[in-house]
């Protein structure tokens, strides 16, 4: 697959799952939509240069780019950025000790909705979209080979993304925190 098939099956589970969800301003449903198409932008070129460890740095600077020259704000620049290089639910997903490292993706979730002066709840949801939209997209459900799909749960009925009882599990002293 190519990052052009990933960022298609991102934008697609974003419209199926979150289309009708409310952001957290200054976050727009649009300008997310041209974030998502532009998350992985560096990873080309992080792979290339023999760097894929540092390819959140590559998309930052590359989104930097782009939405400059789009004339978006700083601000909404600085969000983009910030969340393409923050993953604390894959960081708690992976962890060996999810409740030490709940702890400390809250302090980075409160020290970011500081920054942009947005609820830390509201943060948190932003950072959940973000993270089910991107890592939906290696699933069945959008019609990839089945490498993520522990992590989640689907309802084809009601249309609706949830995280599994095991990804639920570790993720529940971040939650906590968080609400």
């Amino acid at each position: 697959f190519t990052i052009g098939d990933h960022t298609m099956r991102v934008l697609v589970q974003y419209e199926k799952y979150f289309k009708d969800e409310a952001l957290p301003e200054p976050m727009t449903r649009n300008f997310f939509r041209l974030f998502l198409a532009l998350h992985d932008i560096g990873k080309k070129q992080s792979i290339e240069s023999g760097k894929s460890e540092q390819q959140a740095e590559f998309n930052k600077i590359e989104i930097q780019k782009i939405l400059g020259k789009f004339g978006f704000s700083p601000e909404l620049i600085l969000l983009a950025k910030t969340i393409v290089g923050f993953d604390p639910i894959g960081a708690v997903l992976k962890s060996k000790n999810p409740t030490e490292t709940a702890k400390l993706q809250w302090l980075r979730i409160q020290e970011c909705a500081n920054q942009f002066k947005i609820p830390p709840a509201k943060f948190y949801e932003l950072m959940k979209i973000y993270y089910m939209s991107d890592a939906s997209a290696y699933t069945s459900d959008a019609r990839f080979p089945a490498m993520l799909d522990e992590i989640f749960s689907f309802d084809k009925e009601y249309q609706q993304i949830y995280f599994s009882n095991k990804s639920e599990t570790k993720l529940e002293a971040l939650e906590d925190l968080v609400y």
